[in-house]
């Protein structure tokens, strides 16, 4: 499991996750909400592509995505980097606590990596 962890950690998984929070934080100003964030994201991240399927189908996920984990998935899953229907269920949870823990190091709050309880 150790070289899985590291896998997921330095590869795509992890490396996605922090350029999101990176982004993020660098992106979120006093009046602006997290779905504008994020789609300032996503055109960021799709300016240079000249087929724009994957911006516009992460785009139409906005609608329920409400946390930076599931944002972060999704980007993995539509860019072919995680293909979760091949992918074991116990490594996508390992890969989602990757995310995770890595959005935590670089300072996202709990609420927006595991989204609003209510």
């Amino acid at each position: 499991m150790a070289i899985t962890s590291f896998i997921l950690r330095f590869g795509n998984v992890g490396g996605t996750a922090r350029w999101v929070a990176k982004n993020y934080l660098r992106l979120n100003k006093k009046g602006v909400t997290d779905v504008d964030v994020m789609k300032e994201m996503i055109n960021i991240r799709y300016a240079v592509f000249k087929d724009n399927s994957t911006k516009n189908k992460l785009l139409e996920r906005l609608s329920y995505l409400d946390n930076l984990t599931d944002f972060t998935f999704s980007i993995l899953q539509l860019e072919g980097a995680m293909k979760t229907g091949e992918m074991p269920t116990h490594l996508q949870m390992q890969a989602g606590a990757t995310i995770m823990q890595e959005l935590e190091k670089k300072g996202i709050p709990h609420t927006l990596i595991v989204g609003k309880s209510e």
